[in-house]
């Protein structure tokens, strides 16, 4: 009798679990909007803004996590060959790949809805900037913005204050100048502290360290010549930046590893209070201020070559939200973006997420470290007119990485570049 009693519990509870899902899954295709992502750390806070806007507009939003990120390519993969795209998506994508999604009829043109009740000037310039495209451009899309973002990512250098206090460095003042940096490394290595970290064996984590004195060196009128063709690598301005690895190496900065070592892996070690600096982005805040060990951090950008030399931050969007074009509830998401983007929702999702806000208006509510990058970001450089070919980049991170481990001299490297620049000048 206990047996059969079992079994009919048993399957009581299978019937439960079964239903369950098939009412969440009827929620989903009944709500007005239903937003796809593969960001799990904040479905949590999407969940709570979701209930929050319900109260308010009586309209009903469900955010859908797939993860991780190839689940959810494959995801979005499915749903655009099968036009099966939810009212609102995000992408992992570049913007070759969202080109083709605009030009198949899946992503709204929102540059009209920006226009209207100011919304467009609560966003940062450089965060809208990344899904915009001009007139004439390449792929014979309509001028417009296409994409909402939500949140935003800098880089900076990140360090262990409790390191700095074990090396004999004032935890409260941070490098002002090249040559602070170096002595303050040197420090470090002096009491058996490794002194810095970073994504390096990712080429574009060298490139974007570089950059920040490129524009104090050669400026913005500078690197543009350079990618015409008018400025060769071989210029002692280039030289003068690529000598600045070179200095970091000969100073005991670098472990043998470290172009072998991936952001993922530099962030854990860094996290571990095993190295004192790690250059790296915004988006790992969770992880070092919700970090078990509870390490103590202060950032600063890197610094400059001369005190009275001004170094600003380099932003970008994070996340983005595209709209379907093709849903009969386009303009319900729209709406709905314009809320999500306004300061209380920007403000809890910073609280809650640590993450840096799109919203440019916010004056309180931010953690500490958040509104330090928050505000360097109302002073930055502005995104240039023009990129460097992917050739040439490629061929300029891989010979950093040669400075980097000693194998070839700035000069060396630089003359390599140059001769790559001036084969893709050619073509």
């Amino acid at each position: 009798m206990n047996y059969f009693k079992l079994i009919i519990f048993l399957s009581l509870v299978f019937v439960f679990f079964v239903s369950c899902g098939k009412n969440s899954e009827d929620i989903s295709l009944n709500a007005d909007i239903v937003v796809w992502h593969w960001m799990p750390e904040k479905q949590k806070v999407f969940d709570e803004l979701a209930r929050k806007y319900f109260q308010e507009t009586g309209i009903t939003v469900i955010f859908k996590k797939y993860f991780p990120k190839d689940v959810y390519r494959n995801k979005i993969s499915i749903a655009q060959t099968s036009n099966e795209l939810p009212e609102i998506f995000s992408l992992l994508a570049e913007k070759n790949e969202i080109a083709s999604f605009i030009q198949e009829g899946f992503i709204a043109n929102l540059s009209e809805d920006l226009s209207k009740d100011s919304w467009k000037e609560v966003f940062f310039l450089e965060a809208l900037v990344k899904n915009y495209y001009k007139s004439g451009n390449k792929w014979g899309i309509e001028p417009g913005i296409y994409g909402i973002p939500l949140d935003m990512q800098s880089l900076a250098i990140f360090y262990n204050k409790d390191l700095f206090v074990k090396a004999d460095i004032n935890p409260n003042a941070p490098p002002v100048s090249w040559q602070e940096f170096i002595e303050i490394g040197k420090k470090l290595k002096q009491a058996n502290i490794k002194p810095f970290i970073s994504g390096f064996a990712q080429g574009w984590f060298i490139e974007s360290f570089a950059k920040f004195y490129e524009m104090t060196v050669l400026g913005e009128e500078g690197i543009l010549k350079t990618i015409d063709g008018g400025l060769a690598y071989t210029d002692e301005q280039w030289i003068k930046i690529f000598s600045l690895f070179k200095n970091m190496l000969d100073n005991g900065f670098f472990a043998p590893t470290i172009i072998t070592t991936t952001n993922n892996e530099a962030e854990k070690e860094f996290a571990s209070g095993k190295s004192a600096m790690i250059f790296g982005g915004t988006w790992a805040l969770p992880m070092y201020i919700n970090n078990k060990l509870n390490i103590n951090i202060g950032i600063f950008l890197p610094p400059p070559l001369a005190k009275n030399i001004k170094v600003k931050s380099f932003i970008d969007g994070k996340t983005y939200f595209y709209v379907n074009q093709a849903s009969t509830n386009k303009q319900k998401a729209i709406e709905f973006l314009k809320w999500l983007t306004q300061e209380p929702q920007q403000i809890f999702l910073a609280q809650e997420t640590l993450s840096i806000p799109s919203n440019k208006n916010i004056h309180i509510g931010l953690h500490e470290i958040v509104s330090t990058f928050y505000q360097n970001m109302k002073d930055a450089y502005r995104p240039l007119l023009k990129q460097e070919s992917w050739q040439v980049a490629n061929y300029f991170n891989t010979n950093l990485q040669a400075i980097i481990i000693g194998e070839k001299t700035p000069i060396e490297a630089a003359k390599d570049i140059q001769i790559e620049k001036e084969r893709q000048l050619k073509y």
